[in-house]
């Protein structure tokens, strides 16, 4: 009896190993089972590593090198604020210069009129005011009254010091008055005045008058 024998397949060998595409699949699934499951657990823990270093690099310092003005992970320093304080001064209080030009000026008083020096105001009762005209009975005599009480007659080129004498010596507390005579007389604020009779005239009683004032 013959034995039959198949002949081999065109193109190949019926003894030779195949070659193919699925080579190179078996030959990398044959390379990482060549590892022992200790060494594939290293591998797999050492990448698991490196990745978190990274990760944790990328979060802290934020991507490609940015720096903390545009990560919201960096330390942000504000501005230095500036306070200024004010320092009050707490030397003597300024005092008044007594060579300081003296206060001079012109007004004209009616019969039962008054002015306050110190404030130039001339009316009718003027609260707190120094001097007021008063005329007699006839009309004819007129009079100056100082509301502190004191009034001296004294010569025209009158200054604080000579009328400060005058007044010491010889005051009174109303003086009949005539034209161009000068009189010294202290305010209620205590201050020294002059006054020199300009312009006088009868029915209606009405003096015109120059002062100075120097204040004490």
């Amino acid at each position: 009896m013959t034995s039959e024998t198949t002949p081999p397949a065109s193109g190949g060998s019926a003894s030779g190993s195949e070659t193919g595409p699925e080579n190179g699949d078996e030959m990398a699934s044959e390379g990482w089972s060549s590892y022992s499951t200790v060494e594939r657990a290293t591998i797999i823990g050492t990448a698991g590593t490196i990745v978190g270093v990274l990760i944790a690099v990328i979060a802290l310092f934020g991507p490609f090198g940015s720096d903390d003005k545009n990560t919201g992970t960096g330390t942000s320093t504000s501005p230095t604020s500036t306070t200024t304080t004010s320092v009050s001064s707490t030397g003597p209080a300024p005092t008044q210069d007594k060579t300081a030009r003296p206060q001079q000026g012109d007004f004209t008083l009616q019969d039962g009129e008054s002015a306050d020096l110190e404030t130039g105001v001339v009316g009718i009762a003027v609260p707190n005011h120094d001097v007021s005209l008063s005329t007699s009975s006839t009309g004819i005599l007129q009079y100056l009254n100082p509301s502190s009480g004191a009034i001296a007659e004294i010569s025209t080129g009158a200054d604080p010091e000579k009328c400060a004498q005058r007044l010491e010596a010889n005051s009174a507390s109303t003086n009949m008055i005539e034209s161009g005579e000068a009189y010294c007389l202290r305010t209620v604020e205590g201050n020294i005045a002059s006054l020199q009779i300009v312009k006088l005239s009868s029915y209606p009683s009405v003096i015109s008058l120059h002062y100075i004032l120097w204040q004490q």
